[in-house]
């Protein structure tokens, strides 16, 4: 039975809104919690997308770790290899969230993902080799992030990065290896390519021209680079085949943004796994982030194959 390994993060997201904005007080609002972290968060997608998921990472042995793993369980998602330490407490991710419902700024704690090192990825790599897709996120150290990818590389194994945030996005400029595909969002990849570069959702094709030439100049040793650009859409810049579009998203209203980007990852890897072409992966990775954009939760409890499905018609008229 053909698989995805995800490798990545693991945490307890804790949100916090409020109508207020007094700086030096505390203000009155909401505070909710679910089980997160970038990987986590895209294997609990794909799972729920039908498709057999391992998931590698480090939790720590408490009672938030605890709540991830009890809350993280199902039939398709096999949990066996995360590595449980007292070492660290399990990581923490704090969100304030806009008027949108969007992030308005993060604080993250992920000491813990030290601990996803070479020796725990070698113990580990003969189900990475027999991977029909991996998942990567930068939440894991430089050292580690090259290990896998020469790994990949060497053994002809599809991957896709998922970059995380502005710091951690900069680890990939020292990987001496081509990189097969990563998912930045335009806020990230501004920062990687040190470019203030501006797109409008009018899709005007010099702008996006402009765009990629800038990053066939700036990072020629990535393959596919994949922008997500919130509610405006989807960039996809292919630079081995030389060519790019755009794909507008749709207009809806948003309960929660936290998990968005993780869920269009999913989405995506659900139609590169089932060998579907670029363009109609990009639009299952839109449709599968609409589905979360409308949960409390990070990851749909709503979620399935066959809703995936009935969304894609109803936003495309197709059947998958």
């Amino acid at each position: 039975m053909s698989y995805v390994s995800v490798i990545g993060g693991i945490n307890i997201d804790l949100n916090a809104k409020t109508d207020y904005n007094y700086k030096f007080n505390s203000n009155p609002g909401n505070i909710f919690y679910s089980a997160g972290g970038v990987g986590r968060n895209v294997a609990e997608n794909i799972s729920k997308l039908g498709i057999k998921t391992y998931l590698f990472g480090v939790v720590g042995l408490d009672i938030f770790g605890e709540y991830v793993i009890d809350t993280t369980k199902n039939i398709n998602l096999d949990l066996s290899k995360i590595l449980k330490t007292k070492k660290y407490s399990t990581g923490i991710y704090l969100s304030i969230l806009n008027n949108d419902n969007d992030m308005s700024y993060a604080i993250s704690d992920m000491k813990i993902n030290s601990l996803i090192d070479r020796n725990y990825i070698k113990n580990n790599l003969e189900i990475l080799l027999n991977s029909k897709l991996c998942i990567i996120d930068t939440n894991l150290d430089y050292e580690t992030i090259l290990y896998i990818v020469h790994f990949l590389n060497c053994n002809k194994i599809k991957y896709i990065i998922e970059p995380v945030s502005i710091q951690k996005i900069n680890k990939l400029y020292n990987i001496k290896e081509n990189i097969q595909c990563i998912t930045p969002n335009i806020v990230e990849l501004r920062n990687f390519i040190n470019e203030d570069f501006v797109f409008n959702n009018e899709k005007d094709d010099n702008d996006i021209k402009k765009i990629f030439d800038l990053i066939k100049y700036k990072i020629n040793f990535i393959d596919d680079i994949i922008v997500t650009l919130g509610k405006d859409g989807v960039l996809f810049f292919d630079i081995i085949n030389d060519e790019y579009f755009y794909e507008k998203s749709f207009s809806i209203d948003v309960i929660n943004a936290n998990g968005a980007g993780d869920a269009f990852l999913a989405g995506y890897s659900y139609g590169i796994y089932n060998e579907f072409d670029k363009i109609k992966s990009v639009r299952l990775g839109i449709c599968n982030s609409l589905i979360n954009l409308q949960s409390d939760d990070t990851v749909s409890k709503l979620l399935s194959e066959d809703l995936l499905k009935k969304t894609y018609w109803r936003f495309y008229n197709e059947f998958i």
